[in-house]
């Protein structure tokens, strides 16, 4: 549950900033597009945990994870 929560708190965080970042420019490609960017960087990032590595790395790339989804999540809902 501990390392799930950057996730969430980053999903729920960027989900709000997007949505009024979307409503006040009006723009929503550009949020979709780097949201989905930021999922597939953090989820490469993410295959190259191993054994060795830090707990602050994998909250780094749950955190970022987080972010892509809550850029495109907001967009496609």
């Amino acid at each position: 549950g501990l390392i799930l929560m950057p996730m969430n708190l980053a999903v729920f965080g960027i989900g709000i900033v997007i949505g009024v970042l979307t409503t006040r420019t009006g723009r929503y490609k550009v949020f979709a597009v780097a949201g989905t960017m930021l999922i597939l960087s953090a989820t490469v990032l993410l295959l190259l945990l191993d054994a060795n590595s830090t707990p602050l790395e994998l909250t780094a790339i749950t955190f970022l994870f987080g972010v892509g989804i809550g850029m495109s999540f907001q967009i496609y809902t």
